[in-house]
């Protein structure tokens, strides 16, 4: 999304564009994912139903928000990304071990246990789908830190799993936005081959990376790209 709106597109079309290319460059790393064994399946399928609802609703009604409010809440949503992955936050999910209760839901996978309130993920979720519509960033962006930072989900899961919801909830955003009327797949196609490249080269880096490499080389990257559209808004108005 910064990169398309970087390239001069205008804002809606660009969020409609971004979902697009998304969608396909999530559908294709999330087979890789899965293949490896590093996506937490039923954790995806119950947060990403939550998702997948907000965001079609929301992509219905994108183009009726102000773009100001718009631009602010994505330089907002990037930068505290940018920050949870640069800097050390401590894991709520390490700690909830000694909680238990029906809201509480033990998970396991690449042997660590981690342990998920249901009460924080699932409005957690439903904010992602929402900011995936009218923002373009198909959700990943916030779910990979509220995983890990709020649940203590190992990196690798939380990204092989925010993957696979990220799939289900660009093609939610992408409905959205054409019954709202604003998909133009003419801007899209160019950027789908990159977004499928992307899609297949991608896993195999993350999965060869440690994980604090990982998430600091995620947060430059993202620090860099808000410092550098904060700029062309300011200057655009």
């Amino acid at each position: 999304m910064p990169i398309l709106l970087l390239l001069g597109l205008p804002f809606h079309t660009a969020t409609s564009t971004s979902v697009f290319i998304i969608l396909f460059m999530a559908t294709v790393a999330s087979t890789r994912y899965i293949k490896e064994k590093k996506t937490d399946i039923p954790l995806a399928a119950v947060a990403g139903s939550i998702s997948f609802a907000s965001a079609l609703v929301a992509g219905m009604f994108a183009n009726r928000i102000p773009l100001l409010p718009l631009k602010l809440l994505l330089i907002a949503v990037l930068l505290l990304s940018a920050f949870s992955m640069i800097f050390d936050i401590p894991v709520a999910g390490n700690r909830s071990e000694k909680r238990r209760g029906r809201f509480i839901w033990q998970r396991e996978k690449e042997g660590e246990r981690y342990f998920i309130g249901l009460p924080v993920l699932l409005p957690m979720k439903m904010l992602a789908g929402v900011f995936s519509a009218l923002l373009g960033i198909g959700g990943g962006i916030i779910y990979v830190p509220t995983f890990v930072a709020l649940f203590g989900v190992p990196v690798a899961v939380a990204i092989g799993t925010s993957t696979l919801m990220t799939a289900g909830t660009s093609f939610a955003s992408f409905v959205g936005h054409a019954v709202a009327g604003d998909v133009r797949i003419d801007y899209a196609l160019p950027f789908v081959i990159a977004g499928i490249l992307g899609g297949i080269a991608g896993p195999y880096v993350s999965l060869k990376l440690k994980k604090e490499i990982l998430k600091r080389v995620l947060g430059v990257v993202l620090l860099v790209l808000v410092g550098v559209l904060a700029y062309r808004f300011i200057r655009s108005g």
